[in-house]
Order: C-alpha cells, then sequence, then structure tokens
C-alpha cells in the first residue's frame, strides 16, 4: 500500500512539473482586411481640416503660469470671486500685482484683443479657481467656479488668466 501512495505522489509531482513547464497556447488573431483600414483614415484625413477652423472662432480661456513671473502680493488682497480686470498695458502698471511683470506680460496677452483676470486672494491651501466657456441667452461668456479648500492653513494665491475681451466674467461659489 505504501508502495503505489509512493507512486502516486511521484506521479503527480510529474504531471504539476510538466504543466509548469507547457508553453501556453496563443489564439491566431485574424488579419483585418486593409480596404476599410484605407477608407477610415481617408475619411478621417478629409474631415480633419475642418475641425481646425471651427476651433478658432470659438474664445478661449488661457492661464498664464506665474512660477516665472515677478508678481507681488497686494497689501490688501482681494477676493477669489472678484478679479481684477486688465484691459490695456496701461493697466498694467496701475495693477500692484502685475505690476513688476508689465514687461513679460505684454508679449503674452494682445490687449487689442483680450483681456487678463489677476485672481489675488488669501485662503485654504486647497482653494481652487477654474474658469471655462459657456453660453448664457445665445452668448458666450467666461464662467467661474471658486472652490473653497477644507484645510485650516492661510496661504496666499495669485492666478492669471486671458480670456476674450468682448466675454462677459460670471463667478461662482462652491
Amino acid at each position: 500500500m505504501r508502495a503505489c501512495a509512493v507512486r502516486a505522489v511521484r506521479n503527480v509531482r510529474a504531471c504539476a512539473v510538466r504543466a509548469a513547464l507547457t508553453v501556453p497556447v496563443v489564439p491566431v488573431v485574424p488579419v483585418v482586411p486593409v480596404v476599410p483600414v484605407v477608407r477610415t483614415v481617408l475619411c478621417v484625413l478629409c474631415v480633419a481640416p475642418v475641425s481646425p477652423a471651427d476651433d478658432k472662432d470659438k474664445p478661449t480661456v488661457k492661464e498664464v503660469p506665474t512660477k516665472d513671473l515677478k508678481l507681488a502680493f497686494p497689501e490688501k488682497p482681494g477676493r477669489a470671486t472678484e478679479p481684477a480686470v486688465v484691459t490695456s498695458a496701461d493697466d498694467l502698471a496701475k495693477n500692484p500685482v502685475v505690476r513688476d511683470a508689465a514687461d513679460d506680460l505684454k508679449k503674452l496677452v494682445n490687449f487689442e484683443k483680450e483681456k487678463l483676470l489677476v485672481f489675488a486672494w488669501q485662503g485654504s491651501g486647497q482653494d481652487k479657481v477654474t474658469l471655462s466657456i459657456g453660453s448664457e441667452g445665445g452668448q458666450s461668456i467666461v464662467y467661474g467656479e471658486y472652490i473653497r479648500g477644507f484645510t485650516r492653513d492661510l496661504r496666499r494665491h495669485i492666478r492669471l488668466f486671458v480670456v476674450a475681451k468682448d466675454l462677459k466674467v460670471v463667478m461662482d461659489t462652491k
């Protein structure tokens, strides 16, 4: 009886080793016909040049990176829901936040077509201000959203956004 048990254990081990050494069989993937792929590529190429032209007409919101700019936090900070609006190069010199970075901002903003929104406030380190384009009554507007952070730390925030000059700015808080 004992010899049979030993042989059975050896057989089980041998089967396990053989199973581990076997290479799994990979199923063969059928080849896709070339004609439908070519049609799809040609359709995309024919339609693609039309899309960017439509996007040029739409107004956009661009955030100006503040890392390399010489910005000064004002003595009396504003509110995150009330941005200072800079509509000309002369207004840059009058704004205490962006006064020192006026030369760099003149290169980034075309004041004939665009305006600069300056947000400077104190609040939680997790505070966020986001802007997006929406529509109201058939006209495009800039929809801004201020989301309060939950941490109890007091941080200074400065955010700069460039938007089209003719757009109305509407702020909302959450």
